[in-house]
């Protein structure tokens, strides 16, 4: 796969003492595939790694997801796909997937696809709608 564009990363923390916290921004984000196919993306994320008062039990630690955070882009197939959040994403250590917050995928413009992470439990679930329809899917990783 050939990876092409521009990745930034910038400490937007504020001092020494509070969580560190990264933008992350890719400009002209494009891979290329042994078939030609290619896969476009743009995105800015901004996220934070709260380590819940306790530098030295890892097991502790949360990354948070800003709920401002975006993508966008086309697929290998054509498809035009924004991601956005509606509510901050958390993960734990260990975990695997988020265990809180709200994701929002609009596929060419039309299909909505809302994905619930829950309510911060490592269930390895989440709730997942379609245009209005939701299904309930354990996610095994």
């Amino acid at each position: 796969i050939k990876l092409e564009g521009t990745r930034t990363l910038t400490n937007v923390s504020t001092s020494t003492t509070e969580s560190p916290k990264f933008n992350v921004v890719l400009d002209n984000g494009k891979a290329t595939f042994e078939d030609n196919t290619v896969a476009e993306r743009e995105s800015n994320i901004t996220w934070q790694w709260d380590r819940n008062g306790t530098p030295f039990n890892f097991a502790d630690d949360r990354l948070i997801i800003d709920q401002n955070s975006t993508a966008n882009g086309t697929t290998r197939g054509g498809r035009t796909y924004e991601m956005s959040l509606t509510e901050e994403l958390v993960y734990k250590r260990f975990c695997g997937i988020a265990v809180n917050g709200v994701k929002r995928f609009l596929i060419d413009g039309e299909k909505e696809i809302i994905i619930d992470y829950g309510d911060g439990t490592c269930d390895k679930q989440v709730s997942v709608t379609i245009n209005g329809v939701t299904r309930n899917i354990r996610v095994n990783n």
